[in-house]
C-alpha cells in the first residue's frame, strides 16, 4: 500500500494534484514530473485542459469557509471520542442528512454552491496544502483513513477551480427527489410473468 512506502503518500498526492489541476497543460505537468520541459503551446489542444482552455469553463470557489467548518467538525468529533472519514467530512460540508450520528456544525447546513463535487475538490486541496491530513488506522482486515487537522494553519484564503459543468449547488442537489421504483411498470412486469406462466401451463 502507498502509505507504507517512504514516498508513497507524496506520490499519491502528486497524482491527486494532477487530477484536480484544470489549468495547466497535462503534458507539461507530466514533463515536470520526469524533470523535463514541455512547451504547452505545442500541445495544440491535445489534452483536456488545453482543449478547453477558455476560462469560462471554470469557476473559482473560495473554500476558506469550508476549511473552518471542516476544522470545527473534526474538533467536535474529537470531543465525542470519534473521528471523521473523508466521506463523513464531505457529508458535513455539503449539509447532507447522511452524516452518521448527531455530528452537526452549528449554523452550517451546506454553503451556497457547495456541491458534492466542490466538497470533494475542497477536501483534496486541503489535504494537498497540509491543512488536513490522513491518519491511518490499521486493522487485521483493512486500513481506515481518518481526516484530522494537519500542520498547516494558514489564515489566507484558499481558492480552487471548479468545472462549471459539474458545479451544481448543494441547494439544488438537496431538492432532487430520490428516484423511486416505478410501481406501475413493476406491476405490469409481474402481470406479464404471470401471463407467460399461464401460457406455459396451458401448453
Amino acid at each position: 500500500m502507498v502509505f507504507t512506502e517512504a514516498t508513497g503518500l507524496e506520490k499519491l498526492y502528486g497524482m491527486v494534484a494532477y487530477c484536480i489541476d484544470f489549468r495547466r497543460c497535462r503534458r507539461s505537468i507530466l514533463a515536470d514530473h520526469f524533470g523535463e520541459v514541455w512547451d504547452s503551446t505545442t500541445c495544440r489542444g491535445m489534452c483536456d485542459n488545453c482543449n478547453w482552455r477558455d476560462e469560462q469553463n471554470l469557476t473559482q470557489f473560495d473554500i476558506s469557509e469550508l476549511k473552518e467548518v471542516a476544522a470545527k467538525a473534526i474538533a467536535q468529533a474529537a470531543e465525542g471520542d470519534s473521528k471523521l472519514t473523508a466521506l463523513k467530512l464531505l457529508n458535513v460540508l455539503v449539509g447532507s442528512t447522511a452524516v452518521v450520528g448527531k455530528l452537526r456544525v452549528p449554523g452550517w447546513s451546506g454553503g451556497r454552491g457547495t456541491s458534492r463535487r466542490t466538497g470533494e475538490l475542497a477536501i483534496a486541496a486541503l489535504l494537498l496544502k497540509g491543512v488536513l491530513k490522513e491518519d491511518f488506522l490499521f486493522t487485521p482486515y483493512n486500513t481506515i483513513s481518518y481526516i484530522v487537522l494537519g500542520p498547516t494553519t494558514s489564515k489566507t484564503s484558499i481558492v480552487i477551480d471548479v468545472p462549471k459543468e459539474t458545479g451544481e449547488t448543494a441547494e439544488v442537489e438537496r431538492k432532487k427527489k430520490k428516484r423511486r421504483p416505478d410501481k406501475v411498470s413493476g406491476d405490469a412486469q409481474s402481470k406479464r410473468i404471470k401471463d407467460a406462466a399461464q401460457v406455459i401451463c396451458l401448453e
